[in-house]
C-alpha cells in the first residue's frame, strides 16, 4: 500500500466495527482488535492461539495447557470464576464457554466485555467459531486460513473412508463411570465422519452415561480412552 501499510495489516483494519451475536444471544461489538484477552475456556484458548491472537492473551482457565505458551500465562479458575480476579487484569474481552455461563452477567455488570461460545456440536461449528474468533480479535485473514486447511484435511478423511463398509463399532470413553458421546455431540460427528459405529445411536442426549452391560452387549471393537494417561488415569490394561 502507498501509505506503507502491509495488505494484512489494511485488511485487518478494514475488519472492523464487527458485530458478534454470541452464544447467550448478546450482541458484541468491536470497534478494534482487542489487546488483553482472558480465556476461560481451554478450546477457545487453542483458537485464539491458532489464529494468531495469542500475544493478545493476557490469562487463561486452569485447564488451558495447549499450546506450551498457554501454560506459561497466568491461570484463573475454570468452574463458576469469581469476577474479580479478572477485573484486576483490565481485560478488554472476556471470553467464557461452558460452565461459565450462570457467571456472564457477573461480569458484565462490572463492565467488562464478554463473549460466551457454546461448544460447538459438530465440525462445521468448530469452523464457524474459529472464523468468528479471527474477526474479533482482528485476525480475520489467519482464521480464514486456517480453516481453508482444516476443511481440507477433513475432505481427505472423507476420500479415504468412503469406500470402507467394514467400520467398528467404538466406545468413546469420557470417564470410568462409562459416560461417553452420542452422534449428537462434536466427538460423536467425528466419529460418524470416520464412519465408526458408535456404541451409542440415540442423539436425545449428547454425553449419555452407559452400564457397563450395555458397552459390553455393543462388544466394541475400538475403544477410545478420552480418561487415560494424564486425563485421567485410565489405562487399557485397566479396561
Amino acid at each position: 500500500a502507498a501509505n506503507g501499510a502491509s495488505p494484512a495489516a489494511s485488511a485487518s483494519t478494514a475488519a472492523f466495527p464487527f458485530t458478534f451475536t454470541d452464544s447467550t444471544g448478546t450482541q458484541v461489538t468491536f470497534t478494534e482488535a482487542p489487546k488483553r484477552v482472558i480465556s476461560y475456556s481451554p478450546g477457545a484458548t487453542e483458537v485464539l492461539f491458532a489464529v494468531g491472537a495469542g500475544p493478545q492473551v493476557i490469562a487463561v482457565d486452569e485447564f488451558s495447557d495447549y499450546p506450551g505458551a498457554a501454560k506459561a500465562l497466568p491461570h484463573v479458575q475454570y468452574s463458576k470464576p469469581s469476577p474479580e480476579p479478572a477485573l484486576a487484569m483490565k481485560p478488554d474481552l472476556v471470553v467464557m464457554s461452558g460452565r461459565q455461563e450462570g457467571q456472564v452477567p457477573q461480569f458484565r455488570q462490572l463492565g467488562m466485555r464478554v463473549v460466551f461460545l457454546k461448544e460447538p456440536g459438530d465440525v462445521p461449528a468448530v469452523f464457524e467459531q474459529i472464523r468468528n474468533v479471527g474477526r474479533m480479535t482482528g485476525h480475520a485473514e489467519e482464521a480464514a486460513k486456517l480453516v481453508t486447511s482444516l476443511e481440507g484435511r477433513l475432505e481427505k478423511v472423507k476420500a479415504t473412508v468412503a469406500a470402507k463398509t467394514d467400520a467398528p463399532v467404538v466406545f468413546y470413553e469420557i470417564t470410568p463411570d462409562l459416560f461417553t458421546v452420542s452422534p449428537n455431540s462434536f466427538v460423536g460427528h467425528l466419529l460418524t465422519i470416520a464412519k465408526a459405529k458408535n456404541v451409542v445411536t440415540d442423539t436425545s442426549n449428547a454425553f449419555p452415561q452407559l452400564s457397563v452391560e450395555t458397552v459390553l452387549k455393543a462388544d466394541p471393537a475400538v475403544i477410545l480412552l478420552a480418561d487415560g494417561g494424564d486425563d485421567g488415569g485410565q489405562t487399557p490394561e485397566a479396561v
